[in-house]
């Protein structure tokens, strides 16, 4: 289906950018080129930004695909990396559910080690949670979140 919607719009955006170019002086109609043809009708903006969409549309199935390989080779429950982010690098976060009320996070920035957080929930009741987060520097803290509920 993506490969129809991909062909469709392609196919528009040349049909468009041909009937444009019937309209353009004769130096551009003497090239047969598809990027002077677009580049005539104003379409390049277009195509480029399309082209964009695509990439992160199959770089982002690829993510999934090694959080989901990764999450089952080292038998956790979630495995997440996310982009870098303000001259950052890149982040990556663990889940492990150990038992039916407690859960244990990673979460690290890769490349700084002082951006490493360990993170362990124990759920009380349904909506009540004691959440106590750890540093590589050792320090500790912890809450008490009381979760609510819109109907």
């Amino acid at each position: 289906m993506r490969r129809f919607a991909l062909e469709l719009v392609l196919g528009v955006l040349l049909s468009a950018s041909r009937a444009m170019a019937a309209d353009a002086p004769e130096n551009l109609l003497a090239c047969d080129s598809t990027a002077v043809t677009l580049e005539a009708a104003g379409a390049v903006d277009m195509v480029q930004a399309f082209q964009r969409d695509v990439r992160d549309l199959v770089r982002n199935r690829l993510v999934g695909i090694a959080e989901e390989r990764a999450a089952n080779l080292l038998r956790l429950d979630e495995v997440r990396f996310r982009d870098p982010d303000n001259g950052r690098g890149g982040h990556v976060r663990l889940s492990k559910l150990i038992g039916s009320r407690v859960e244990m996070y990673y979460v690290g920035a890769v490349g700084h080690a002082s951006e490493q957080r360990l993170r362990l929930d124990v759920r009380v009741s349904d909506r009540l949670i004691l959440q106590s987060e750890s540093d590589p520097q050792g320090r500790t803290a912890s809450d008490l979140v009381w979760r609510l509920s819109r109907r």
